[in-house]
């Protein structure tokens, strides 16, 4: 008589959800900053959500449209979901497009322009 019992035949598929995860952004409406305002415009803004909770958290990041870093006088503070700005320089005035980015470290990213 045998010990050892019958065996079983199975299969393990490991997959990753991540890269293809869902992250919404929020809606932010456009910004107006007159550089007479003595104090700094904060604009708060609702975290992104994500479609698969165990993929991380997301790290953001503020970039001119084209890619490339703002400029000085708006700054992202991402632990408090705020952008400030902030510049009393006649040289600041004009229109600039921004884009705010959240990234999972699966490789997700989703953006909102500003």
């Amino acid at each position: 008589m045998s010990i050892f019992k019958d065996q079983i035949d199975f299969q393990v598929v490991v997959t990753n959800v991540c890269p293809t995860t869902k992250i919404t952004t929020p809606i932010i409406k456009p910004l107006t900053f007159d550089i007479s305002q003595q104090d700094p415009l904060i604009v708060n803004f609702k975290a992104f959500t994500i479609s698969q909770l165990i993929c991380g958290q997301i790290s953001y990041a503020l970039t001119k449209k084209d890619g490339s870093r703002p400029q000085s006088f708006i700054l992202l503070n991402a632990d408090l979901f705020q952008l400030e700005i902030k510049t009393n320089s006649p040289l600041s005035v004009g229109t600039y497009q921004y884009y705010l980015t959240g990234s999972l470290p699966g490789g997700s990213k989703a953006n909102v322009l500003i």
